[in-house]
């Protein structure tokens, strides 16, 4: 759905939806798209979307402006994971939010800062 995705649409993640991208790296979310779960409504936890790689460095990538991440649940892999990033924000004006995110050992949302 990402590759296809164009700016200003949304990707909704079913309510029960567990999506493993073990194996998967580098995963672009383009700018302006948004990836939206249920987190919340009506005590939902959310879909879940999870990755048991070892060094998953990152998972997703965000390269482009207007990017929203929703609503969702994102798990990282276990404690012998020496580094492994989750979401790596490499855009401006990007907004995550209402979710949850967790690796088993270290940070799973890297932010990087540039200046322009």
């Amino acid at each position: 759905a990402l590759s296809k995705a164009r700016l200003g649409e949304v990707i909704y993640i079913l309510p029960h939806a567990e999506i493993d991208l073990t194996g998967m790296t580098n995963i672009t979310i383009p700018g302006g798209i948004v990836i939206a779960g249920n987190r919340g409504q009506n005590g939902s936890p959310g879909p879940l979307l999870y990755s048991n790689q070892l060094n998953t460095l990152p998972l997703f990538q965000v390269m482009g402006e207007g990017t929203r991440v929703t609503g969702i649940r994102l798990r990282g892999p276990d404690p012998a994971a020496p580094d492994s990033i989750g979401i790596n924000l490499l855009a401006s004006r990007t907004e995550v939010d209402n979710c949850e995110i967790y690796c088993r050992n270290q940070h799973y949302l890297s932010l990087s800062c540039y200046q322009y």
